[in-house]
């Protein structure tokens, strides 16, 4: 629940702006999706920007749970003390009735809540996974990886948290061999 709304920007240079209307928003993040996106090198160019292929709703758990979540929103928004201050729903709005007609909204409208991760998974095996326990790189010397992309599974809460705690620990790695 957000005291205010607004609409997350498609391009990745905008900045998150208010609606001109007082508003809240209802929304819902599954934290354990099931879809999985890749990304690849677009070229040898290092100016080239990598593509990013997010994958999402591509399982059928993820289907239901934004189907799911979408009603428990609306019906959330029914409650008495939030129809005394609504005025209308804006979006997904209602010409979405339908389950089929809000996933294809989802489908159109959706993105990340800028919590990317597992890019770089850690893991023991070279063949499934990029830095090992320590965070180094597989088959590379000196090279280690510290972020949220090392996660090997998408965190179920706000990855803040564990991204400063592979921070901490990595930096002691790297001091300690340093």
């Amino acid at each position: 629940f957000n005291p205010l709304s607004y609409r997350i920007p498609k391009s990745s240079r905008a900045k998150l702006t208010p609606e001109p209307y007082s508003g809240y928003l209802i929304a819902f993040n599954p934290t354990r999706p099931t879809s999985r996106g890749r990304v690849e090198i677009a070229s040898a160019r290092v100016q080239d920007a990598p593509l990013i292929m997010p994958n999402y709703l591509s399982t059928q758990k993820d289907v239901d749970d934004v189907v799911q979540g979408n009603r428990l929103v609306r019906h959330l928004a029914t409650a008495p003390a939030l129809r005394r201050i609504t005025v209308e729903e804006v979006s997904p709005g209602p010409s979405c009735a339908s389950d089929a007609d809000c996933l294809q909204y989802f489908r159109e409208q959706s993105g990340s809540i800028y919590h990317l991760c597992g890019s770089c998974a850690m893991g023991p095996d070279a063949r499934t996974s990029v830095v090992d326990d320590c965070l180094r790189v597989h088959g590379l010397r000196g090279l280690r990886v510290v972020d949220a992309s090392i996660f090997p599974a998408v965190t179920t809460g706000n990855t803040n948290a564990a991204t400063m705690i592979v921070a901490e620990k990595g930096a002691a790695m790297i001091l300690e061999d340093a």
